[in-house]
């Protein structure tokens, strides 16, 4: 077979960014660009996959137009990189990044309302140490600006949250301290609301008062640990793709509703607890639930209806699961 006839793709898009990105980065080390390279690089890479498809549409055919396409979005990167933030776009790695510390005293609060915002930084939250004279104490790593506000007296609200940019925001942020630890004291029920993003939040509560926990997530893991109490508290979550873990504690009353959306949602619960689960629409997911559950209410082989478990109704310490919608993700109640 006559190997001249033969038609190549031979694009010149793939060495001319191979060649940007080398430049980009050493513009980085020697101190041009402000922040990480690294991360500026990762904060647009959207634009890459913009490139790959005018690549594949016209330079299959032509390989200067590929270098073209690539020589064009090199300068709208490194325009970015170097003008961006008087136009307003708020890069991860455009502006400087900060550890900051924020921490209220306890001063007489008997009960707390906090609202905790992040978006892709890991979040941590966990108690102080029994004693202190700090209600909640955070170490926060970030880009841009943070909101704290304290109100109120002996029934305390705090907002805690990184300020909205004006400008488009990429949103990721890739470094080790770029986190949140948040430590909140023992002995004040807390009502505590977060909402996050994209980033995973492991939230231990054990040896904490609690009156509700309310959570919203997107992309991000959620892992909570509940703690132990006498007296009754709520919790609402509702996520999207993430997974959820949720540990309930033994002797204590909950109330607990669930909306999830692809994500995998595992709910562990006590051995031989008073457990009702009642589900209100179960989607395309699966539910797995204990075989020590008997079905109450709901059309035998449906997922939707209401399970018990034995002696639920005169048990003093109650554990009632509401998944209100499981979306297309597992559910498992173990």
């Amino acid at each position: 077979m006559d190997n001249r006839n033969r038609s190549h793709y031979r694009s010149l898009f793939w060495p001319v960014i191979l060649i940007g990105v080398g430049v980009v980065w050493l513009l980085g080390n020697l101190g041009m660009l402000s922040g990480n390279a690294l991360n500026l690089l990762a904060a647009l890479w959207p634009l890459l996959l913009v490139g790959i498809g005018l690549d594949l549409l016209f330079g299959r055919s032509r390989p200067l137009v590929g270098a073209l396409i690539a020589l064009i979005l090199l300068g709208g990167v490194i325009f970015l990189l170097v003008s961006g933030s008087a136009l307003g776009v708020q890069l991860p790695g455009s502006g400087d990044f900060k550890v900051e510390q924020f921490s209220t005293p306890l001063d007489g609060a008997k009960s707390a309302q906090v609202t905790i915002e992040s978006a892709s930084q890991p979040v941590e939250i966990k108690p102080l140490a029994a004693g202190g004279d700090l209600l909640l104490d955070a170490t926060i790593g970030h880009y841009g600006q943070m909101q704290f506000d304290v109100s109120g007296g002996a029934e305390r609200q705090i907002l805690l949250r990184r300020k909205p940019s004006s400008g488009v925001n990429f949103g990721f942020e890739f470094r080790p301290d770029a986190r949140w630890d948040i430590r909140l004291a023992p002995g004040v029920p807390y009502d505590l609301r977060i909402d996050s993003a994209s980033g995973s939040t492991a939230i231990n509560l054990e040896g904490l008062m609690l009156s509700r926990l309310s959570i919203n997530s997107g992309s991000g893991s959620v892992a909570v640990v509940l703690p132990a109490s006498s007296q009754a508290y709520e919790m609402a979550l509702d996520s999207g793709s993430g997974a959820i873990d949720v540990q309930f504690p033994a002797d204590t009353p909950v109330r607990a509703r669930f909306n999830s959306g692809s994500g995998s949602l595992r709910l562990q619960v006590p051995r031989g607890a008073a457990l009702r689960v009642e589900v209100q629409n179960g989607g395309s997911g699966s539910i797995n639930l204990p075989g020590s559950l008997t079905r109450i209410s709901g059309d035998s082989g449906e997922d939707e209806g209401v399970w018990e478990s034995s002696g639920y109704s005169s048990a003093k310490n109650q554990i009632e699961i509401i998944l209100e919608d499981v979306g297309s993700g597992s559910v498992r109640v173990q």
